[in-house]
């Protein structure tokens, strides 16, 4: 037997005056089923992506934590009533006693109705074409380390200087790790290419920090050690700033070190074809 239901939208709206907006949620209702359920998306960084504008990712999960809450408590209280004639007779109510209308970029739509066999189903049908087939749209491209290593990689080879080159596995206290390029010249030389051309500004200086605390760890390994980092830069305008503080970040490594960048990779291994040559001479 079919049943009435209506459901509601839950939009981010980043500009009210041009009402730009990315669906993030769904809120279905059928009083006489004694039905509610919802559905939110948690991927936050979809609205970065699509508006250029950063979105602070704690802020976004605690609100889907809180409405999903909120309206799983609703829900078990509308299935607990013997009669609908006290119920709410429209999605909207519901909706807005758990997040009320008002100036934020969360919005709710108007709400629309249907009938269906399944509320379920139908839920998880309006969820996958009104908000998950829009997940993929805009995504800007993000590079990997191995994007960054084919960058310094291309003009080693250029300079005739990776039969030179070879891995080095370095022991230090409680830690050890694996470099792919390390060249000897009184102390081993650790190339290690490392991509901050990634999506969430977050998970640059995160990347960074993780490198400081592993340079702090090689730098108790017995062997006179120097860290060469090849890192490769965003490629989009709005994570300058985090790449910037990502190079402040790289500094504090404790180990011998040094920071070359992508655009200085030619000049970079030039250089250390010349120092490879003359150690070659002596």
């Amino acid at each position: 037997m079919k049943v009435e239901y209506s459901f509601a939208v839950l939009r981010y709206v980043h500009d009210i005056v041009t009402e730009e907006f990315i669906n993030i949620g769904i809120v279905l209702y059928a009083p006489k089923a004694n039905y509610l359920n919802s559905a939110f998306t948690t991927h936050y960084r979809r609205l970065s992506e699509v508006f250029s504008h950063q979105i602070e990712g704690d802020h976004y999960r605690s609100l889907v934590r809180y409405l999903s809450k909120r309206f799983s408590e609703q829900a078990a209280r509308i299935s607990s009533e013997f009669s609908f004639s006290d119920l709410p007779t429209n999605v909207l109510e519901i909706a807005n006693s758990v997040l009320p209308q008002d100036d934020s970029s969360f919005q709710w739509s108007e709400s629309k109705s249907g009938v269906t066999k399944d509320l379920d189903k139908t839920l998880e049908y309006l969820f996958t074409r009104l908000v998950l087939r829009y997940e993929s749209i805009k995504k800007p491209a993000s590079r990997g380390d191995d994007d960054i290593k084919g960058i310094f990689k291309k003009e080693f080879e250029a300079q005739k200087i990776i039969p030179y080159l070879r891995p080095k596995h370095v022991t230090a206290p409680n830690y050890d790790y694996n470099f792919e390029y390390a060249w000897k010249n009184g102390a081993w030389n650790l190339y290690e290419p490392i991509s901050f051309d990634l999506v969430d500004s977050g998970s640059i200086l995160e990347k960074a920090n993780k490198w400081v605390g592993r340079g702090t760890s090689l730098n108790r390994a017995k062997e006179n050690l120097k860290l060469y980092l090849l890192v490769g830069q965003p490629s989009t305008e709005k994570n300058e700033e985090a790449f910037r503080n990502a190079e402040k970040i790289l500094k504090q490594i404790p180990l011998k070190h040094e920071i070359v960048n992508e655009k200085e990779a030619e000049e970079f291994s030039k250089d250390l074809a010349k120092e490879i040559k003359k150690q070659e001479k002596a």
